[in-house]
């Protein structure tokens, strides 16, 4: 198979021949894509495409078609089925959307989910935190250097099927609509941002207040994560490039080039407060410091695959870092100095307000000096049925 996308729910066909799954078509781990098979002559045909969200792929009792939970607009899943041939028909329309998870001698299981996906986050100076979300299904990407813009898209039925990205003050003022895509990161000065078609593709400057867009790459690197350098002169970027292994890249603000920056393999994007090292991972799940003069690798001791980075404390001496597979309702974060790997507990998030229905908070994005931080949670009220008689 081609491609660099990521692909999710496995089927072996009845037979034995085919392998049915989703191929999202995308590097950042959105579930938009399409149903497909590998034949069995090992090629990749598409059977229906141009979801913004699928899951759920079974065999049907018969084994003559994909049944698979999917929509091509908001976020309410229902379930359709596909013929080998490409032949799609809904089978079930039910409010609020459901997710398929198998079917049995004729009886599916079928999960309704209610879902909802917030932002949190604290002012500079601020002593509670605020929702920071709007419609429901807020992506956070990026927070201002100084802690007062929260940078985010909303997907979701809120969002629309090309989502919509919002700037927003952390003190809760009402947001403000930058277009339509996703959301990638503020310039220093805050007078622009930098956002993404919703279906991958070349990165744009929008400004935050009057002026034009403009397209600011048009090369085939697949970007994904990004911030730009104090010097608001250039952004960090991870990329993957056809044919090439994921790495860091460095674009010049003024002409759209990328240099790479890092060797395949090694990447990560954040950046230290002074704007020369990044925290990056190696092919070996090790972490460790590049700085960007090119003078190499430090490791940093007893940094693995099994935590991840998020960010860098304020002087620089320390990285802050989370579980790499933490599922709680809280985000526990600790601190590892960059140069002992000593590492100690710091804070944990998520554990103010209401927790009714929490099933996963992020670890937080902070501005540079940590007095200010925003973190995405989500909510999910769900109920399991048995469900005869579909066909």
């Amino acid at each position: 198979m081609d491609g660099i996308n990521w692909i999710s729910n496995p089927k072996i066909s009845p037979d034995g021949k085919r392998v049915a799954f989703a191929d999202h078509e995308n590097t950042g781990g959105d579930d938009q894509g399409s149903i497909a098979v590998i034949e069995t002559d090992g090629r990749e045909k598409k059977l229906a495409s141009g979801f913004v969200s699928a899951q759920g792929i079974v065999w049907s009792p018969a084994g003559d078609e994909l049944w698979f939970t999917g929509t091509r607009t908001g976020s309410a899943e229902n379930l359709h089925a596909v013929t080998l041939s490409g032949k799609e028909r809904a089978i079930v329309n039910v409010p609020g959307g459901m997710w398929l998870q198998d079917i049995r001698e004729g009886v599916a299981l079928i999960i309704r989910h209610q879902i909802r996906i917030g932002i949190r986050g604290i002012a500079p100076g601020g002593k509670e935190e605020r929702e920071l979300g709007w419609f429901g299904w807020g992506i956070l990407r990026d927070i201002s250097r100084d802690g007062h813009k929260v940078l985010f898209e909303e997907e979701g039925d809120g969002g629309g099927a090309d989502y919509t990205v919002f700037l927003r003050d952390t003190d809760g003022s009402p947001p403000v609509r930058i277009g339509a895509g996703l959301a990638e990161a503020i310039s220093p000065d805050g007078k622009s941002v930098i956002t993404m078609p919703s279906k991958e593709g070349a990165l744009y400057v929008v400004p935050t207040g009057a002026g034009e867009a403009r397209q600011l790459t048009h090369d085939h690197i697949s970007y994904n994560r990004m911030h730009y350098l104090p010097d608001g002169k250039h952004l960090l970027t991870n990329g993957i490039e056809a044919g090439h292994g994921a790495r860091d890249y460095l674009i010049d603000l003024t002409t759209g080039d990328a240099k790479p920056v890092t060797p395949e393999g090694v990447s990560g994007t954040n950046l230290s407060p002074d704007g020369r090292s990044i925290a990056v991972s190696g092919p070996d799940g090790k972490w460790g410091v590049w700085p960007l003069d090119g003078s190499g690798f430090r490791p940093i001791p007893g940094l693995d695959s099994k935590v991840n980075v998020t960010g860098w404390t304020s002087d620089g001496a320390s990285v802050y870092v989370t579980p790499s597979h933490q599922r709680d309702r809280v985000a526990t974060v600790y601190r590892a100095n960059i140069t002992t790997g000593k590492m100690e507990l710091w804070k944990t998030f998520g554990n103010s307000g209401t927790n009714i229905g929490i099933t996963g908070v992020s670890a937080p994005r902070m501005s540079t000096d940590g007095n200010a931080y925003a973190y995405v949670y989500s909510q999910s009220m769900s109920e399991a049925y048995v469900v005869k008689g579909l066909k």
